[in-house]
């Protein structure tokens, strides 16, 4: 940990990756598109795999940001590993009367 995986390639492009939960891909992928569109000087490389490969991922220094749509397990949680919530989820009930 602590060590920087993006990096500035011959062009100028920063490249950032992202790894992690199934749940939140879709969204961080349209949030990705957005960001590059604003900023053209990054590429965002986002894969899926599940919370616990986007949290392995962060830990073995593969990925800058891990995905993950549940908490860290104690035995996740590192010193230089930050949780950040960017959404919350719920379910509801809807029964057509009748």
């Amino acid at each position: 940990m602590g060590q920087e995986i993006s990096e500035e390639n011959e062009e100028g492009i920063k490249d950032v990756y992202i790894s992690g939960s199934s749940t939140c891909f879709p969204v961080i992928v349209k949030c990705a598109e957005k960001f590059e569109k604003e900023n053209d000087d990054y590429d965002i490389h986002v894969t899926g795999g599940g919370s616990s490969k986007g949290v392995v991922d962060v830990i073995n220094g593969l990925v800058d940001l891990g995905m993950a749509s549940r908490p860290l397990k104690t035995s996740e949680q590192g010193s230089d590993m930050h949780q950040l919530a960017f959404a919350n989820d719920g379910i509801a009930l809807i029964m057509a009367a009748g």
